[in-house]
């Protein structure tokens, strides 16, 4: 395939994919949520009842709402649009800096708002963990003082307060740059006070979340607490409690099971349980082969090229990958949203090592992993065509909830569907 070709379809690509997700935060702005949907009630939760998960941005708003009343609602929007402007303007930076595109991530932005995604403040915790894995990095190459290390710390804890599931891909990373940013002459002792002073704070704090999860009690006070706010802001039929909050009185065997059934439909067998789980793996696999062979395209000299970074991403997607296996088994069931963070974070880290030159020691074996199946697929016709990476990208599967659909749920399908709706919506007004 000659090369201005693949250079003109890379580019209808990223339009398409681009013209996908503004009419996906469109969509979004315009539409109207109730106070019931978790669009709106997951930001509603707050410490009125008690100290519980998620509870940090619900508590700011109530404050803020307390002083001056303003709809929640219209505040939601505006926070989710400017955080989703913000993160993507890193990206962006960030991947030229890394010279690799910016095409699979819109990908997989295609994927985390066809679901509940972005309206569940997941842009607002990739913003602050940028900033807390930078903060982490730069530690560990200049030591720039109490300061800094007190602000990474208070940042920390802000991160899992305001999700928790942050726990789960920025601190076990961290650890493991921690451990292994010094060579093997330093000793083991050493290491282990190094780690205890980073992350002994962070780790207490996730347990004190993690048991004060909340209860029905907590859940109805966290509801009441919003009275003022249905009085001065009505709509029709005021739900006892909204989605988000009542998923606060789930215990931890009932969300385990949720979890379960939704992902690998239990309940229809084995052989139900055996297809999601391959698709849950293909899913995975098609997301690393995305970074690993990701194109970069030089737009000045209309030259496509393989960054030399791909490796150290796709290397740390699998480590990322690995760690939020919880999520994607049990502790969730929205794969995009899960993709996300480990894309985005993954991206991320390499960007701040790269920018403070830090080297770090992985074991051999584990850092060679991405840079032999790169070397397995150059050497394959197929697999290293420009024609199959597009090929994945538009077949790349995305599951509303847990289970995946084929061919209902590739972003292709997707895609046509979305624009079908807009069409039949607008000749409908």
């Amino acid at each position: 395939m000659k090369e201005k070709y693949i250079y003109t379809f890379y580019l209808c690509l990223l339009i398409l994919l681009s013209v996908l997700v503004t009419m996906k935060v469109v969509t979004y702005i315009t539409s109207q949520y109730s106070y019931y949907s978790f669009e709106v009630s997951d930001w509603l939760i707050n410490y009125e009842g008690g100290f519980v998960r998620r509870g940090l941005v619900g508590e700011v708003l109530y404050e803020l709402y307390s002083i001056i009343p303003f709809s929640v609602k219209s505040a939601i929007k505006i926070i989710n649009c400017i955080t989703f402007f913000c993160a993507t303007i890193i990206i962006v930076r960030v991947c030229a800096y890394l010279r690799t595109s910016i095409l699979p991530f819109l990908t997989i932005f295609c994927g985390a708002i066809s679901t509940l995604g972005w309206y569940r403040r997941d842009f607002l915790v990739l913003l602050v963990a940028y900033f807390v894995i930078m903060l982490h990095i730069r530690q560990l190459k200049k030591c720039n003082g109490r300061a800094v290390f007190v602000l990474s710390q208070i940042l920390m804890i802000l991160l899992m307060l305001i999700h928790e599931a942050s726990f789960f891909f920025v601190f076990p990373i961290l650890l493991l740059i921690t451990w292994f940013i010094s060579s093997g002459t330093v000793l083991k002792q050493r290491k282990i006070q190094i780690c205890a002073k980073y992350f002994i704070m962070p780790l207490i704090s996730m347990a004190a979340i993690t048991l004060m999860k909340g209860n029905e009690e907590i859940a109805n006070s966290i509801w009441r607490s919003w009275s003022n706010l249905f009085v001065r802001y009505p709509e029709e039929n005021i739900p006892d409690i909204g989605a988000g909050v009542r998923w606060l009185t789930n215990g931890i065997k009932d969300t385990t099971e949720f979890h379960l059934d939704l992902n690998f439909q239990m309940h229809l067998g084995i052989l139900a349980i055996t297809k999601n789980i391959i698709m849950l793996l293909i899913t995975l696999f098609t997301t690393y082969f995305l970074m690993l062979r990701n194109l970069y395209v030089d737009f000045c000299n209309k030259r496509i090229i393989y960054s030399e970074n791909n490796t150290a991403i796709a290397n740390t997607l699998l480590i990322q990958l690995f760690f939020m296996t919880p999520m994607f088994i049990f502790l969730s069931t929205d794969y995009p949203r899960t993709i996300l963070y480990c894309v985005v974070t993954s991206v991320f880290i390499v960007y701040s090592l790269k920018k403070y030159n830090l080297t770090i020691y992985y074991p051999k074996t584990g850092s060679d992993i991405s840079l032999n199946i790169n070397k397995y697929v150059e050497r394959s016709n197929i697999y290293s065509n420009p024609c199959f990476y597009f090929s994945i990208v538009l077949l790349y599967p995305i599951s509303q909830f847990g289970y995946i659909r084929l061919p209902y749920d590739c972003l292709l399908y997707k895609y046509l569907s979305f624009v079908k709706y807009c069409i039949l919506t607008t000749y409908k007004y």
